[in-house]
């Protein structure tokens, strides 16, 4: 099984390293943030976690699935070895970030991320400026679309895995509020 790195353990991350553990791969979580209240609609997680880092609270719900390593920083400021990375951080800076650390150490570059009522999933690191051409966060998602968002791109990285899955320059886009998924070029 791959080792596999999830950066950023908001509402898509967590819910991407929860299967990511369940189908057996050794998982690094990345990120520097703790829990807050305003976090309850899209986290797994109980009210006792508030102020805990999401990287100790996430590895205690998956250690007894696989291997977890935990880092509490951001992905610039981190050292640490991955054949895949799963970006799953809702910003441009931090995405740009997260590629350049999986160019730096050659591991495969999987985007996960979700906006407002749409999910997207994308494997590999050209053009990803196309997808987010400006700057800023993303527009906050409800649970049912961050999870959408998890599970549509962790199916996507397990087909790449096994040979069959959609590759850059191509992004699987979940239309929740419509029930619609394309597959499109970028």
């Amino acid at each position: 099984m791959e080792k596999i790195a999830v950066v950023g353990l908001g509402g898509v991350g967590s819910f991407c390293a929860e299967l990511l553990a369940r189908e057996g791969h050794s998982l690094i979580l990345i990120d520097y943030d703790t829990y807050e209240s305003k976090n309850t609609n899209q986290h797994m997680f109980r009210e006792e976690h508030i102020g805990k880092k999401k990287v100790d609270v996430v590895k205690e719900r998956l250690s007894s699935l696989t291997s977890v390593e935990t880092l509490a920083q951001r992905v610039e400021e981190s050292s640490f070895k991955a054949s895949i990375v799963v970006d799953c951080t809702d910003n441009r800076v931090s995405r740009l970030a997260t590629l350049e650390k999986a160019k730096e150490m050659g591991a495969t570059y999987a985007m996960v991320g979700c906006s407002g009522e749409m999910a997207m999933t994308t494997i590999g690191s050209k053009g990803i400026e196309r997808l987010y051409s400006r700057e800023g966060s993303a527009e906050r998602s409800s649970a049912v679309v961050a999870c959408s968002a998890a599970a549509l791109g962790v199916n996507n990285l397990l087909n790449y895995l096994r040979g069959d899955g959609v590759v850059f320059p191509k992004a699987i886009i979940f239309n929740v509020e419509k029930n619609i998924i394309e597959v499109v070029d970028l």
